[in-house]
């Protein structure tokens, strides 16, 4: 089986399941789940409801304790957060033992702009070096999902499975910086009646900019907790680009389908591909900023180019529940 090394020389063995129904699904997973359990690994599942349902049924009353169970649609909705609030907690309990996880990025009822965050991060933890003695089943719908997302997600993992059968190489597998810095380009365009732009050149700019902040929330009956969430996340992105890029940002704010919209761009470049999805040293001065921002918004999108970077913040109007 195809190895991504992680730190220390330990190896991540990040494997894409296909499967076509639930039972399709049980073939593939619950083996996983099971040799992990009884070689006293520790395993995460990251699943929808249903799924975690029918697993959790599979497993004995001895079992089932040792398996930790994660809604992903509730926990992982914005995709950033699965690398430094799933998986690295869930390493940092079990620093001496090969870990089993099973994660469910992609869901039917995704937005596109989600799924392509997702995949981003997919082909992102095949970089990641704080994975060592992990191995990694990624769950895709081949009946429900769309064929790009098929093929995206052969792109990110090195093998894949399908159902209960043996493992094979994806030769689509890529280089997962290519595939992650291509993904989310080109942005499309916003899908709106009313769009505002502004230009910020230094810090006295950022309070007009939450004015206009604050009447897009007032316009789309955003609530004052969200809007104050959407506040802070724009601030802090804002007030990094003036720190880090050069020149002027160029900012806008749009709805659309049932969320706010900010999207900043300026010239300033990306070193880190994992920037905002590395746990923080809480000892450090910085590092804290966009980890703050992907806890606050429901959906971010990151995308270092050659020309600047782009980041889009979604913050939904009014979140079920």
């Amino acid at each position: 089986m195809d190895e991504t090394m992680g730190k220390g020389g330990e190896s991540l063995v990040h494997e894409a399941l296909l499967y076509a129904d639930l039972p399709a699904f049980v073939q593939g997973a619950l083996p996983f789940v099971l040799d992990g359990v009884r070689h006293g690994e520790p395993v995460l599942v990251a699943e929808t409801p249903d799924k975690i349902e029918v697993l959790h049924s599979h497993l004995s009353d001895v079992d089932a304790p040792r398996v930790m169970f994660v809604d992903s649609t509730a926990e992982a909705k914005n995709p950033n957060r699965v690398i430094p609030d799933l998986i690295f907690p869930f390493l940092a309990k079990h620093p001496h033992h090969h870990v089993r996880i099973i994660c469910e990025w992609v869901w039917p009822e995704r937005s596109r702009a989600a799924k392509l965050t997702a995949i981003q991060n997919e082909a992102l933890t095949n970089l990641v070096d704080f994975l060592p003695a992990t191995t990694m089943m990624c769950p895709y719908d081949i009946s429900s999902l769309d064929p790009a997302d098929i093929v995206s997600a052969l792109r990110c993992h090195p093998t894949a499975v399908t159902g209960g059968g043996a493992p094979w190489t994806s030769h689509a597998f890529a280089d997962p910086l290519t595939v992650a810095s291509r993904c989310l380009e080109p942005f499309p365009e916003p899908v709106a009646d009313y769009l505002t732009e502004i230009v910020i050149y230094h810090g006295t700019n950022v309070p007009l900019l939450l004015a206009f902040v604050a009447g897009h929330a007032a316009h789309n009956r955003m609530t004052r907790r969200r809007q104050e969430q959407l506040e802070e996340a724009i601030t802090e992105i804002a007030d990094n680009a003036l720190r880090h890029a050069k020149g002027p940002s160029t900012v806008r704010l749009w709805a659309q389908e049932g969320a706010i919209i900010c999207e900043v761009r300026d010239r300033g470049h990306v070193d880190d591909p994992l920037i905002g999805r590395r746990p923080a040293d809480p000892d450090a001065e910085h590092g804290h900023g966009l980890l703050r921002v992907n806890a606050l918004c429901d959906l971010v999108q990151i995308s270092p180019q050659p020309s600047g970077t782009t980041i889009r913040l979604h913050m939904q109007v009014n979140p079920p529940g």
